[in-house]
């Protein structure tokens, strides 16, 4: 595994994440590589793949959050 040194190259936002993920997604289908490379390529990807997921998690849970907000002052504007 990539030392944290690596690790901590990842992007902290999505767009970032996942323009880098495409890229290597690109060259391990377009490129001549060893196995070596592929597999340092692979790690990479696998990296920002779980950085994807963790910050769309972090949004799906904000986004509950806010839905939760809006329901429960809606419905008290009913009960009102």
């Amino acid at each position: 595994m990539k030392n944290n040194n690596e690790i901590s190259k990842t992007p902290n936002n999505f767009e970032d994440c996942f323009t880098q993920l495409e890229k290597i997604v690109r060259e391990l289908e377009s490129t001549n590589l060893t196995l070596n490379e592929s597999t340092e390529l692979f790690e990479r990807g696998v990296i920002l793949a779980k950085k994807c997921e963790s910050i769309l998690c972090e949004v799906n849970t904000r986004v509950k959050e806010i839905s939760d907000k809006f329901t429960e002052a809606h419905t008290m504007d009913e009960i009102v």
